[in-house]
């Protein structure tokens, strides 16, 4: 027994048409039907084009020799306009030869059934064209659904995000103000010291997940300025030093008088991208070690660290929230990196060793002064 509460399940007053110009086809499939479904009918080609325009109806049991309009030109009239192309159509025809039931297909029919016809077959047919139609409909509201959810989700996440760089950048620069305010005690500066320092990487965070927003939707235009990376990186290697300090590890560029290596793309892309690099090397290394960096021709940046990344997230170590070993680890700063470097039309590999990782990132040059 049909299941009435079931979404997959067609209505069971789904409303068929039948455009026949043979009234002794219309009683018969009436007859035959309309115990089950609304039945409405057409005698022609124009009136049938007519009333499946107004009635929207389920299904469209079309014949295929009429005289004012025959059932191929309404079929090709139904599936060229927008609120009627998904209607399906059955022919039902006296034409049962090959080469007309194959033109009938082409133009977009479901099925093509020649008279005479079996009572149950036609009926079951019908039941099945109907089924399949009303999970379509199912399957297109759920999507529906979800592109509208995934849509409202961002833009809540973008509004969040943007709203609160404002106030995290007031909390930032809070040391700086307390400075001014007289009766400030040292305990009050190292407390709001403490308060600016979350909140600066708070809004790291906030930066990053932006970026990468950008990145995974292709929504990011990449300037075409000429960099240095030679530059980038001595600038990135002072930039972290207390960070470097603050784990007691030494960072460090080695070939520094290699010729001059130029690649074209985003500043501060590249800059995220050998920062996160970096990092993750000063954090994974060792006490009293050094993490090196050193330019290679072909424009390949190798940076090396001692500590082996662990076997079971080597082969996913580019991937997104892959992390190890990091209570606050997000596992994204591998991940940016392997999109900014695609982005700049470039490769990154990990070769990690027993004691050891090396990570090389290898860019296009940039133009040819």
């Amino acid at each position: 027994m049909k299941d009435q509460n079931d979404p997959m399940e067609p209505p069971s007053r789904s409303t068929l048409l039948i455009i026949d110009d043979q009234p002794s086809s219309i009683f018969i499939l009436g007859q035959l039907l309309s115990p089950e479904y609304r039945v409405e009918f057409a005698t022609g080609g124009t009136d049938g084009l007519h009333k499946a325009r107004q009635l929207q109806p389920d299904l469209i049991l079309l014949d295929v020799s009429m005289p004012d309009m025959d059932g191929y030109t309404v079929c090709q009239h139904l599936k060229s306009e927008e609120n009627t192309r998904a209607i399906p159509v059955l022919f039902i025809t006296l034409l049962n030869d090959p080469e007309n039931e194959c033109h009938g297909l082409q133009l977009g029919a479901l099925d093509y059934i020649t008279k005479p016809f079996n009572a149950e077959t036609i009926s079951q047919k019908i039941r099945n064209h109907l089924r399949v139609q009303q999970q379509l409909r199912v399957l297109t509201n759920a999507n529906q659904e979800m592109v509208r959810q995934a849509q409202s989700r961002e833009w809540v996440e973008q509004l969040t995000l943007h709203d609160l760089k404002s106030p995290l950048g007031w909390i930032v620069n809070l040391p700086v103000l307390l400075e001014e305010i007289e009766g400030t005690t040292e305990a009050h500066l190292a407390v709001a010291d403490q308060a600016g320092k979350a909140a600066y990487r708070m809004l790291d965070t906030i930066n990053h997940a932006m970026d990468l927003y950008k990145l995974e939707n292709q929504v990011i235009s990449l300037p075409s300025d000429s960099i240095d990376l030679t530059t980038l990186l001595d600038q990135l290697c002072r930039d972290l030093q207390p960070v470097a300090a603050s784990r007691k590890v030494t960072l460090r560029i080695v070939d520094a008088n290699s010729a001059a290596c130029t690649v074209q793309g985003a500043f501060h892309l590249l800059y995220s991208l050998f920062g996160n690099l970096l990092k993750n090397a000063i954090e994974a290394s060792p006490e009293q070690q050094e993490v090196t960096i050193r330019l290679f021709p072909g424009h390949t940046v190798q940076i090396h660290n001692h500590g082996a990344v662990p076997e079971t997230i080597r082969p996913h170590f580019f991937e997104k929230f892959v992390t190890h070993g990091k209570k606050q680890g997000s596992g994204l700063g591998a991940y940016a990196a392997s999109l900014i470097s695609r982005l700049h039309k470039g490769g990154i590999t990990l070769c990690a060793g027993m004691e050891e990782t090396e990570i090389a990132v290898q860019l296009p040059p940039g133009p040819t002064p």
